[in-house]
């Protein structure tokens, strides 16, 4: 008996040992995970605040850009402005204007640039530093405001010295740009303070350049190091004359979870090292990154009041086990005669639970059997909403399918509607020649002397252009209806029909043309009259070229001027099936100016020369050839004149 006691308090007391070793490294776990995540939820719900202020801040920085950009509009659509800058007399008046709009809107400055960059109009007019005669044509913002297209800016003021947003907006009169509308505006509105967003917030540009913050300590500072090149490119434009730019100085960047801690030196603030965390957002309408940076304040005093928590309740814990444990030994000690006497009892006891346990494990098999058939079941109608749901996901991407290829065609019939109006431009041709024909007839009628194989001639000409025009306007107003499909045609057959329209005209102007290929097929897929349209625009302005270059004096009168079309089958197309075809149509018209040979297919764009069309006709055979018939035109210069190259 004393011995199945002994052996039974041996037990107990390696059970008691192994438990306290048991409670000393769960409590040792216990104390390193709290610390950890107290660490990790505070640098959250930091992170988490952080992008929430990032986001309400981006609604309110893009308001604010959309509101300065819309300024210069409204200089710019002024038919007083538009007035004086095509034709700029006294600035007074408009300087008088621009003073009493830039107190309007709160701006830094207002005013106006001509087109060879310099400030004609200026809110600022009477200011010590006023803007008034100063060349501001190498900023990026009248450098693209010039050329037609809107731009906003921020950079340190070359005359003013202080920063701010540049919005400029070109000033047109009819498609001409005469001039560029400036409104300067401050940043001070772009920066929040600290009672409206918690923490740093710093505003770069598409360089990473801060240029505004709730801190001026962080201002023109780089989020990191430029490179030689964007360092040349800002000090060639003259964005921030008078900063060093130097990287922000962080000394130490590290990672928690998904949030970025960054530690700066104290010699930016003169303070101690501070753990921040930064989370950044880009506005997409210009590039600009926004960072804020959020203090981790009282971590370690967090994680000790966490820490202190959890060894409280180890300790409680522990001691209560303790005393449960050491009652129960007292409490066995009491009964263990008491149990060994009665253990025949037990043993009885025991069979009848281990008989009842017997059932219970049968019931419970049963059970598990039922389970797993559920499951079955379950696991089956899973399987059938995964099938419907790759049903749905076929069919959206099926209707997102219908839905692009319904863009596409309004964007095409609207195209067609453009080439319409552009089309019409080129009625001026075949009338202009009935009034020089009818001219004829007058002079020869005060003359009496007139060659009536000339004017027929010049008439029969005329007319198939008119003819031909007609035509192509009909062929267009088809095209737009739903009903219109393409067709395959012969190029060289098409071509062959424009050449012998245009015989005549070349006649008349000492031009021939010749057409050249290695024979064979030159089927193509697309709308024959577009095409023909094209190449009765690019062999009207070759052979105006060369009559040009023959009044110029450029081209020798005994030299007979040359258009020359050359056909060659190209690769294969994949999705048509048919062959490329590529037409080269070449002239001795004396070339396109290179600085202008990149503009020639602009809408309306024109030399400026005496001999100049509309500028229409190229810009209406890209769009046929690039837009409604899937091709590619292209234009180079060549010896002695410009050559066409359009692949269909």
């Amino acid at each position: 008996m004393n011995t199945v006691r002994r052996t039974n308090e041996s037990k107990v007391k390696f059970v008691l040992f192994f438990l306290l070793i048991f409670m000393i490294a769960a409590g040792s776990l216990g104390l390193w995970f709290a610390a950890d995540w107290t660490k990790n939820k505070t640098i959250s719900d930091i992170q988490k605040q952080a992008i929430q202020h990032l986001e309400l801040y981006k609604i309110y920085l893009t308001s604010k850009i959309a509101t300065f950009s819309n300024y210069p509009i409204i200089l710019a659509e002024n038919s007083m402005i538009i007035s004086f800058c095509d034709n700029s007399t006294t600035a007074q008046g408009i300087n008088s204007y621009l003073s009493q709009f830039n107190a309007s809107v709160g701006a830094s400055a207002s005013y106006i640039i001509n087109k060879d960059g310099i400030v004609i109009a200026s809110s600022n007019w009477d200011a010590d530093d006023s803007f008034m005669g100063k060349d501001y044509s190498f900023r990026p913002y009248y450098k693209s405001a010039i050329n037609g297209i809107p731009s906003n800016y921020v950079a340190i003021g070359v005359t003013s010295k202080k920063p701010g947003y540049y919005a400029s907006y070109p000033v047109r009169k009819g498609s001409d740009v005469v001039g560029v509308a400036v409104v300067k505006s401050k940043l001070d509105s772009l920066e929040l303070g600290t009672q409206e967003i918690m923490g740093t917030l710093l505003i770069a540009d598409k360089n990473n350049i801060i240029f505004a913050s709730n801190d001026d300590l962080f201002d023109f500072y780089s989020m990191q190091k430029l490179s030689e090149g964007v360092l040349s490119e800002v000090k060639a434009r003259k964005q921030y004359e008078g900063v060093d730019l130097k990287p922000l100085p962080i000394i130490r960047e590290t990672t928690q979870g998904s949030a970025k801690i960054v530690i700066l030196s104290p010699s930016l603030t003169d303070q101690r090292e501070v753990s921040l965390v930064m989370e950044g957002v880009q506005i997409q309408e210009n590039g600009w990154n926004v960072y804020l940076l959020s203090e981790v304040e009282e971590l370690d005093k967090k994680i000790l009041i966490n820490m202190a928590i959890v060894f409280a309740v180890i300790v409680v814990t522990f001691v209560a086990v303790f005393l449960l444990i050491n009652a129960r030994l007292r409490n066995i000690k009491e009964n263990f005669i008491k149990h060994q006497k009665e253990l025949e009892t037990k043993v009885d006891e025991r069979t009848s639970e281990l008989h009842e346990i017997n059932e219970k494990l049968l019931f419970e098999l049963f059970e598990r059997k039922r389970l797993e058939n559920a499951l079955k079941i379950k696991t089956d109608e899973l399987e059938t909403i995964n099938e419907n749901l790759r049903e749905l996901v076929q069919k959206e991407v099926s209707e997102r399918s219908k839905k692009e290829q319904i863009l596409i065609q309004q964007s095409r019939m609207a195209a067609m509607g453009e080439m319409i109006g552009v089309i019409a431009h080129q009625w001026r041709q075949p009338l202009n020649a009935i009034g020089l024909i009818v001219q004829d007839l007058v002079d020869a009628y005060k003359f009496g002397e007139m060659n009536e194989e000339y004017i027929t001639t010049e008439v029969q000409t005329t007319m198939q252009h008119i003819g031909f025009m007609s035509q192509t306007i009909d062929d267009f107003r088809n095209f737009l209806k739903p009903s219109k499909k393409i067709q395959q045609f012969d190029v060289n057959k098409a071509i062959e029909e424009i050449m012998s329209m245009f015989e005549g005209v070349l006649r008349r102007d000492s031009v021939v043309m010749s057409i050249e290929n290695p024979g064979g097929s030159y089927l193509t897929t697309g709308y024959p009259n577009e095409f023909k349209q094209v190449i009765l625009n690019i062999i009207n302005n070759a052979k105006d070229a060369i009559v040009s270059c023959r009044k110029k004096g450029l081209l020798d009168k005994d030299i007979q001027g040359k258009i020359t079309i050359t056909l060659e089958n190209g690769t294969l197309d994949t999705q048509s099936q048919d062959k490329k075809v590529i037409i080269y149509i070449g002239d001795n018209g004396g070339g396109i100016p290179e600085d202008v040979i990149d503009r020639i297919f602009d809408p309306y764009f024109t030399t400026k020369s005496e001999d100049a069309g509309t500028g229409i006709g190229l810009y209406m055979s890209k769009t046929i050839i690039e837009n409604n018939m899937g091709g590619r035109l292209t234009v180079r210069n060549i010896s002695g004149g410009a050559e066409f190259t359009i692949e269909i």
